[in-house]
């Protein structure tokens, strides 16, 4: 190989790597803040169920297995 195509050659792979690092963060902040939405909605769901009630009577079974009740 003569040496320009070797710098040709590492300043191409450079720039891929560099392509693929920066497309990679985007993509894990992406999914970061998806996951960060999908909880505060679970958690919004969770609080306003359990505040109001509601999983007393739609939760949770009448009698448990072991004769136990709420």
């Amino acid at each position: 190989m003569k040496p320009s195509s070797l710098g040709q050659a590492l300043i191409e792979y450079l720039f891929i790597l560099s392509l693929v690092v920066i497309l990679g963060g985007r993509m894990i902040k992406a999914f970061t803040r998806y996951a960060a939405e999908g909880m505060g909605t679970l958690n919004s769901v969770l609080s306003s169920h359990l505040t109001v009630g509601v999983c007393k009577e739609e939760c949770f079974p009448d009698n448990y297995i072991n004769g136990n009740s709420l």
